[in-house]
């Protein structure tokens, strides 16, 4: 099989040399006719009285985008498995973000040769007058939008065909505070390059399939974890504090600024309209008192060899998307409720473990724990009218058998069971006794 390029717009950029690849070939496939140089070629198919198959359509029947390369993937690999020699032509050049051409090129079963086209590309460092080698990233517009978090610097992003997708580019240029400028229809009479103003499309015609958007300095997220990491690693080497510290020395550390944390989320969750400003930065504060935790404790496995947080997170992410096979996978899912069966169960197969209970910490607090015994207990199907009819035992010997202590049992019961954060709520009872206390203590003396 032979995959050539119809080049970035006009006909006129045509190779000459793709009638030699049109004589050699049985069948010709057209990836799109939705291209300005297609007439021109499939009229050099017809002039040699070939056999052409438009693909079209695909795009039409297909529910995404994946189901589409794999659609025509497979109408190509049997082509080629026929026996017939097939010339597969697409917009532009094979080698630039052509994921058919990519998925053609992975086929075991017959050979693939890519030829060489002009790319759009080319054009673009020509109109933008930068030269790629100081830092350009290429990628298509849905790629960007879906893994925006990876992207940073100068970005040069294909195939902005719906003011849906522009619209949603230009808000995280705005919130980048990046530069935009819009590229259309490149190497065409109809040629525009426009620095968009106030992030929205600066052209009275509609974006499409030879639209493209370069946005300068998009700043990623990640860029500024990186900062902290490195943060880390200099304290490490220069404060004495920190070249002192272990895993050991560091752990109660870990548990404390936990603690904080949650104590955060309590704040936000009580707090009214004007205090919720407070709370929220105060949650920004705790939650960055613990990132540190993480980063620290990685660093030190670093040095000793073991893992750095790279592995954290690729170890994590693998994880995650191990135990959600109803997002990542094929399974099916009706309810939260059978996520978290399925989770225990991927967990208990994972870790090689004789029971869901193997791994439940015995340090947790009571009701943490009794919380997160209660979910595994309700994940196999248990039935909690057993546990009911123990309240007597359960509560014998306690306040000489005061009927509060069984009541609180029931209670305690029902509050799992209708799902009462009961953490939560004690947590919340001793914030209001607090400052019951601390208001009594500042009463004037009579």
């Amino acid at each position: 099989m032979d995959v050539v390029g119809l080049g970035p717009g006009s006909s006129e950029l045509l190779n000459i040399g793709l009638k030699d690849n049109i004589q050699k070939a049985d069948l010709i496939c057209v990836r799109t006719v939705r291209h300005p140089s297609a007439e021109r070629f499939l009229s050099w198919c017809h002039e040699y009285d070939k056999e052409v198959i438009v693909l079209d359509d695909v795009y039409e029947r297909s529910e995404s985008f994946a189901d589409v390369y794999d659609e025509m993937v497979a109408c190509m690999t049997k082509a080629a498995k026929s026996g017939r020699v097939v010339l597969y032509a697409v917009p532009g050049s094979p080698s630039v973000g052509e994921r058919t051409v990519t998925k053609l090129k992975d086929q075991k079963d017959f050979q693939v040769t890519v030829h060489p086209a002009l790319s759009f590309l080319d054009l673009a460092w020509n109109v933008l007058d930068i030269d790629p080698i100081e830092g350009v990233t290429i990628t298509d517009c849905y790629q960007l939008l879906t893994e925006a978090s990876r992207y940073s610097g100068s970005v040069l992003v294909m195939q902005c065909y719906s003011m849906n997708l522009v619209e949603d580019l230009m808000v995280l240029a705005e919130e980048n505070a990046s530069r935009v400028i819009v590229l259309y229809h490149l190497g065409l009479p109809d040629e525009e390059v426009q620095v968009a103003k106030d992030y929205s499309w600066p052209l009275q015609k509609e974006p499409d399939h030879l639209s493209s958007i370069f946005i300068e300095d998009l700043k990623s997220p990640l860029s500024k974890l990186v900062l902290l990491w490195d943060t880390i690693r200099t304290l490490r080497v220069r404060c004495p504090w920190d070249a002192e510290q272990t895993h050991q020395s560091l752990s109660r550390h870990v548990l404390e600024e936990s603690y904080e944390v949650v104590e955060a989320i309590d704040e936000v969750a009580i707090a009214t309209d004007d205090d919720l400003g407070y709370a929220m930065e105060h949650l920004k504060e705790e939650l960055g008192d613990l990132l540190i935790q993480v980063l620290f404790h990685a660093n030190l496995a670093r040095e000793e060899g073991w893992f750095s947080i790279d592995d954290v997170a690729v170890s994590t992410e693998n994880k995650l998307r191990y135990r959600h096979p109803h997002v990542f996978g094929d399974v099916q899912v009706d309810s939260s409720a059978q996520v978290v069966s399925n989770w225990e169960q991927l967990k208990r197969l994972e870790k090689s473990r004789s029971s869901i209970l193997d791994g439940v910490s015995k340090g947790l607090p009571t009701t943490i724990k009794l919380e997160k015994l209660y979910r595994k207990f309700k994940s196999i199907g248990g039935d909690m009218s057993h546990v009911k009819k123990q309240a007597a035992d359960a509560t014998l010997g306690l306040n000489n058998d005061s009927p509060v202590a069984e009541k609180l049992y029931l209670l305690s019961l029902e509050a799992l069971e209708a799902k009462i954060d009961l953490d939560t709520l004690l947590r919340r009872l001793s914030q209001i006794i607090t400052k019951e206390v601390s208001l009594m203590e500042n009463e004037p003396k009579v």
